[in-house]
């Protein structure tokens, strides 16, 4: 179905507000699709973000400003997120031995565990619910970047 369908409205000021909503539109069906299976697991979006950095640099704890510079979401409070996830045993906290006033994270084998299990659900609904081909799918994540190198 087209985005003039999808939202009953046959009539853009331009293409490039098309396009901008229908990014918008989009995004919240993937996004929605993603919330749905994190939250079986008591997590944000945010939360498995978190821990899939986390589990980028295993075993190797990272700093705070490390996750912060690549999170897809930026607006949200790390220490809270982190917070939550230290209180279900997914991730640890410590001091940083070369610098006292920074932190290092790292998963715990359990958080490690449990990112794995949510990694290949996560997986398999893209597989299940992106039907485009992989050069499709290239040619699309080149457009995004070009659009938001265009920002730069």
């Amino acid at each position: 179905m087209s985005i003039e369908e999808d939202i009953n409205q046959q009539k853009f000021f331009s293409p490039k507000q098309k396009a901008t909503i229908n990014v918008i539109y989009t995004f919240n069906y993937l996004d929605g699709g993603l919330k749905c299976i994190v939250k079986a697991h008591d997590i944000l979006p945010q939360h498995f973000n978190i821990l899939k950095i986390l589990k980028g640099a295993h075993p190797n704890p990272v700093t705070p400003g490390v996750l912060l510079d690549v999170m897809l979401d930026k607006t949200r409070d790390l220490t809270r997120l982190t917070n939550k996830l230290v209180k279900m045993g997914w991730v640890i906290r410590k001091a940083n031995e070369d610098n006292r006033r920074s932190m290092l994270i790292s998963l715990t084998e359990k958080g490690l565990r449990r990112t794995i299990e949510i990694e290949e659900e996560v997986n398999e609904w893209i597989l299940n619910n992106v039907h485009l081909p992989d050069g499709e799918c290239e040619k699309l994540s080149n457009l995004l970047d070009n659009l938001r190198e265009s920002q730069r």
